[in-house]
C-alpha cells in the first residue's frame, strides 16, 4: 500500500515525477512490480524474523541453564573491571604527586610579620603605601587668605 501512496504524495507535494506516477494503474497490474515488492519485503523482514527466533530460543534455553543471568553478570562485571582499572590508573598517577610533595615548615607569626614588612618596604611596592596628607587647615582662614588676591584682579 505504501508503494502506491508514497509516489503519489511525492508528486503532489514536491512535484517529483517517477516511473510509478507515470504508469498509473498499470503499476498495480504489473506482475514484475509485485515480485520485486515481495522480494524486497523478504530481504528487509528476514533478519528481523531470524533475530526474534534466536532470542526466543536463547531465553527458552536460559530458563533451564540460567545462561541469561550469567551473560548479564559478565556484562556487569566487565563494566566493574573497567571502572576499577580506571580508578587504579588515577590512583597510581596521583599517588606520587601527593607523597613527594614537601609540607612547608610552620612559620611563627613574628617571622611572618617581619617577612611581610620587609617585602612591603621594597621600592616596587612603594606605590601601594598610603599617601601622606597635608594637615587640614581651617576653611575660613583659607578663604580669607584667598580673597585679597582675587580682589586684586578687579582693580
Amino acid at each position: 500500500m505504501a508503494t502506491l501512496i508514497i509516489p503519489q504524495l511525492m508528486k503532489s507535494l514536491f512535484g517529483v515525477e517517477s516511473i510509478f506516477t507515470l504508469s498509473g494503474i498499470r503499476m498495480i497490474l504489473n506482475s514484475t512490480f509485485w515480485v520485486a515488492m515481495l522480494g524486497m519485503t523478504y530481504l528487509f523482514l528476514d533478519p528481523v524474523i531470524k533475530t526474534v527466533y534466536v532470542l526466543r530460543c536463547f531465553y527458552g534455553s536460559a530458563l533451564n541453564s540460567g545462561e541469561d543471568l550469567k551473560t548479564e553478570l559478565k556484562r556487569i562485571l566487565s563494566k566493574g573491571k573497567t571502572i576499577l582499572t580506571g580508578l587504579l590508573i588515577v590512583v597510581l598517577f596521583t599517588a606520587p604527586l601527593t607523597s613527594y610533595a614537601e609540607s612547608p615548615a610552620p612559620v611563627s607569626p613574628d617571622e611572618l610579620d617581619q617577612s611581610i614588612e620587609e617585602i612591603m618596604n621594597r621600592p616596587e611596592f612603594s606605590w601601594r603605601m598610603p599617601r601622606e596628607t597635608a594637615e587640614k587647615k581651617d576653611p575660613e582662614t583659607q578663604r580669607t587668605r584667598l580673597r585679597p588676591a582675587s580682589y586684586g584682579c578687579w582693580n
